[in-house]
């Protein structure tokens, strides 16, 4: 199984990028997936995504091993940036994923990842056939 955590500072787009990007290469690899810290999700509201593909129970957290996505520092930007870090494919199983993970590199079958992995909230659907703006 691996995981990603989402964070309470998070920003939503933050959020989404990690969690497709843990979808992705757990479907890739077979593996199980879970989100931990799944209630600090921004966008319940409107949109619709699983916690887990599989309701394990007795998992030793402490037990993870972490994968980082590598980072750089750019010195004129003055910022952390990333780019498709490939040893992700070389992840292990019972693995937390920390990073940003924002390159399409790492959906992996582009076409198919987002509109399996993520669903608008039908609700929110409703609302907006009778003009309601949910943006």
């Amino acid at each position: 199984m691996i995981f990603i955590k989402f964070k309470k500072g998070q920003g939503l787009g933050n959020q989404l990028w990690s969690y497709v990007t843990l979808r992705s290469i757990a479907k890739y690899k077979s593996y199980d997936y879970k989100v931990l810290d799944f209630e600090f999700f921004k966008g319940f509201d409107i949109l619709s995504i699983k916690e887990t593909n599989n309701n394990y129970e007795l998992i030793d957290y402490s037990k993870l091993k972490l994968f980082r996505e590598k980072l750089y520092y750019d010195n004129d930007l003055n910022c952390l940036c990333a780019d498709y870090d490939k040893s992700i494919l070389n992840l292990n199983d019972n693995s937390l994923l920390e990073g940003i993970f924002q390159s399409e590199r790492y959906l992996i079958d582009t076409n198919k990842v987002l509109n399996e992995f993520i669903k608008i909230n039908p609700k929110k659907r409703k609302q907006n056939k009778t003009g309601n703006n949910t943006c």
